[in-house]
């Protein structure tokens, strides 16, 4: 029974309610049980013992306003039940007492009622408007009963002593459950106040041990800063040494009318490399680009650039085929080339001789460009393989003879040119579009070339990154 009793008066409760929401439900609910619980012995008492019909029919009637509000809460009209509740009880308490006076008691419950609205409402003026009316509603019945006195019925005498006791318990209860509520609500506040200390306490601990692991984390920055810092240095140092070891630009063009010459590594060091050396045949200048770039990249061209010297310089190679052939030699004794290596990919290399009225061409997977004074574009290609390859053939290397009358201009460059990725598209540029870009430029002279490619690049290339290291040289004879 007790269970039955428990779950009807927390019957609307929800999860998203607060506690004091939880307790006015609960409130709403126990007096919904009371008068139910009042009203069905009077049933019994005034149909068989004090045979009144019409108490019979309060108490029917009462049960039935039961019924209505316990349907109320359900539907979840919860200010509306609270309303009804308290202004049927004043409604109850001034009939009964108006119509019995004081001989059944009914008076008592003015008391009880005094403290219902504190617990059934938050708003202080709905709070004191209905303890003002039900304190009225006593001083009237007060007034009215000592100025027309009722005959006292001797039947409904033992039902004063009913209500008393009923009035007393429904007020030691409300008085019990002021008491309940606040020391539950204090509960609350405590074990609210206890689960913040512990959270508290944890946050300290935690700001503790993030402080220390930033502070770990900092020494390893500041590590990693200082590696990052010795790495970069040593890379810019390895950069000027590199660009020093490159030949100068009079020795670039020995002998010829004018030129530029475009270098932009990718990082700080290249992989792609230039190379030049005037000799008695003629200038022979050599554009080459590396296995990949970075560091890996400006090793390997280090390493060709002197292998390059020495059999120019040491053994007197002048014609581009056999500066290859040679080259291919020593590089593949050098880095011990097979086909299970990790250098399997080799060098793109463009070697031209400088003569008279020719120039002497051989390559490596690279073209060159010649545009006579016409504007006539004609593209010259070297041998489709790389040097310093496995599946290289040194016998695949051949010179090519190409007519050079004044005026003509040459074009030698790398990969990086052509492979750059545009911002616009995303595409990379292609040699027939960056040819066609030379072409358009036959207008300018040399040294104004190198500019236009530059803002060409940058244009084209916007936001992104650059793609590889790129060398563009050319010459005019």
């Amino acid at each position: 029974m007790f269970f039955l009793i428990q779950k009807i008066v927390n019957q609307g409760i929800n999860a998203e309610d607060d506690f004091h929401e939880k307790r006015k439900i609960q409130m709403s609910n126990f007096l919904l049980v009371f008068l139910f619980a009042l009203n069905i012995p009077f049933l019994f008492i005034f149909t068989w013992i004090i045979e009144r019909p019409v108490l019979f029919w309060d108490a029917f009637f009462t049960i039935i306003f039961v019924g209505f509000g316990y349907y109320l809460n359900v539907r979840g009209y919860r200010i509306f039940l609270r309303n009804l509740i308290i202004l049927g009880l004043i409604f109850a308490a001034n009939n009964l007492s108006f119509r019995f006076g004081e001989t059944a008691g009914y008076q008592h419950y003015f008391l009880c009622l005094l403290s219902v609205p504190f617990f059934l409402f938050e708003n202080k003026v709905v709070i004191f408007s209905y303890f003002g009316l039900i304190f009225l509603s006593y001083l009237t019945f007060d007034f009215w009963f000592a100025k027309t006195p009722i005959t006292p019925d001797p039947e409904l005498g033992s039902l004063y002593y009913f209500n008393g006791i009923v009035s007393v318990f429904l007020f030691i209860f409300i008085i019990y459950n002021f008491k309940y509520e606040s020391f539950k609500y204090q509960q609350i506040i405590d074990d609210q106040v206890k689960g913040l200390s512990e959270l508290s306490f944890k946050l300290m601990v935690q700001k503790d041990e993030i402080l220390l692991n930033s502070n770990k984390i900092k020494e390893k920055s500041q590590v990693f800063e200082n590696q990052n810092k010795l790495i970069l240095d040593a890379l810019r140092l390895a950069s000027m040494v590199q660009r020093e070891a490159l030949p100068s630009f009079e020795t670039i063009f020995f002998g010829i009318k004018s030129g530029f010459l475009l270098y932009k590594p990718k990082d700080i060091v290249s992989g792609d490399f230039y190379w030049a050396k005037p000799t008695p045949q003629g200038n022979l200048i050599v554009v080459a680009d590396c296995i990949g770039h970075g560091v890996p990249g400006a090793m390997m061209a280090v390493l060709a650039a002197n292998l390059i010297s020495q059999i120019v310089e040491d053994h007197g190679k002048t014609f581009p085929s056999d500066i290859l052939k040679e080259l291919d030699k020593r590089l593949r004794r050098r880095i011990k080339q097979d086909p299970n290596s990790e250098l399997a990919d080799g060098m793109d290399i463009s070697v031209v001789l400088v003569a008279a009225d020719k120039v002497y061409f051989a390559a490596a997977s690279r073209p060159i460009v010649k545009i006579d004074t016409s504007g006539k574009v004609q593209i010259v290609k070297g041998t489709r393989v790389q040097l310093a390859t496995w599946k290289v053939d040194a016998s695949d290397f051949e010179t090519i003879e190409i007519d050079a009358n004044p005026g003509d201009r040459f074009y030698l460059f790398t990969d990086g040119a052509t492979d750059q990725l545009s911002m616009k598209t995303g595409k990379r540029l292609g040699s027939k579009s960056f040819i066609n870009e030379i072409a358009q430029m036959q207008h300018f002279p040399l040294s104004k070339q190198k500019d236009e490619l530059e803002s060409f690049f940058t244009s084209w290339q916007g936001s992104e990154y650059q793609t590889d290291d790129i060398v563009i040289l050319g010459f005019e004879v």
